[in-house]
């Protein structure tokens, strides 16, 4: 019994794998929301193995390596994908087919390469548990996974924005540079409940919550993830450019 327990990261760290073969499919049936939900709960996981391991003293090398391989397939493929179905839409005006097929929507991948790298790095880097070096996996995956929410809805007139090549070409590098950047992601763990150590996580609380109010009440529940993940990525980048150490 003792064994099963402390295997109990493994197996989430697998269930996210498994979310993120699931996601891989649905995005091949032209399926897009389900993709999404598929990643929002693989996040989830992600976030929680850790945890898990850390209360059950069961961190182990494997179980490292095992969460990058799981990751790789879930926040690195499966944005890959969702960025080469958007270009492949926005090249064929609105087509559902994975027909089209040119060097732009195959820039979708770059994303894919740049998460191998990120987490390639992570692996071999001290422990980071108060920031993080570069756009985390999850978060990036994320934000790519919500763009077709947020087009599916229609709102304010993103559908065009959302189906232009140059605008989802431009996300890919944008995202592709972050994951690979230098620049320090605070992280959301606590240090304690000071004001003075977490600043920079409470003022996201604090934004995350009123975004999330705002997203509901004046816009739709689809913009909640990204606008909280770009405005987690502008305060790091904010905290990053005033602090040169860890926060």
């Amino acid at each position: 019994m003792k064994k099963f327990i402390r295997q109990i990261p493994n197996i989430l760290t697998l269930a996210n794998l498994g979310l993120g073969c699931a996601a891989v499919s649905f995005i091949l049936n032209n399926d897009l929301a389900m993709a999404a939900l598929m990643i929002y709960i693989a996040a989830f996981l992600d976030f929680t193995d850790g945890a898990m391991a850390r209360w059950l003293h069961a961190e182990s090398e494997t179980g490292k390596q095992l969460d990058t391989l799981a990751d790789i397939v879930s926040f690195g493929l499966v944005p890959g994908l969702v960025f080469f179905k958007l270009i492949s839409m926005a090249l064929s005006t609105g087509s559902n087919s994975f027909s089209v097929l040119s060097s732009w929507n195959l820039l979708g991948f770059l994303v894919t390469i740049a998460a191998a790298w990120r987490l390639a790095r992570f692996n071999l880097s001290e422990s980071e548990s108060k920031s993080f070096r570069g756009l985390a996996t999850p978060a990036s995956a994320l934000l790519t996974v919500s763009l077709p929410l947020v087009l599916m809805s229609d709102e304010w007139g993103m559908r065009d924005i959302i189906l232009n090549k140059y605008f989802l070409a431009g996300a890919v590098l944008l995202l592709s540079y972050l994951m690979v950047s230098s620049y320090r992601m605070f992280s959301l763990k606590f240090d304690g409940s000071s004001w003075q150590h977490n600043k920079v996580r409470y003022l996201f609380v604090l934004g995350a919550i009123g975004l999330t109010l705002i997203s509901i009440f004046l816009i739709n529940i689809y913009v909640i993830v990204p606008c909280v993940v770009i405005f987690y990525i502008i305060l790091s980048l904010i905290n990053s450019l005033f602090r040169k150490t860890d926060t």
